[in-house]
């Protein structure tokens, strides 16, 4: 978004952030419901993709959050 002020007589474009939590809400639910949906279908995780995750945390000793 932007706003258009004048200064001085110059025309300045201001830019400005509303934050939208609501929707950041809704997209994260959004989400959650199509991989809850996909889980176990063919569009789920790739067993190879899944193998290396696994794999790249073990060697690194990082937990899962």
């Amino acid at each position: 978004m932007g706003c258009v002020a004048y200064l001085n007589g110059e025309k300045k474009m201001k830019n400005f952030h509303m934050p939208l939590p609501e929707l950041r809400k809704t997209r994260h639910e959004a989400i959650v419901a199509y991989a809850e949906e996909m889980a176990g279908t063919n569009l789920d995780l790739d067993p190879d993709l899944e193998s290396a995750g696994i794999e790249h945390l073990l060697k690194t000793g990082k937990e899962p959050t």
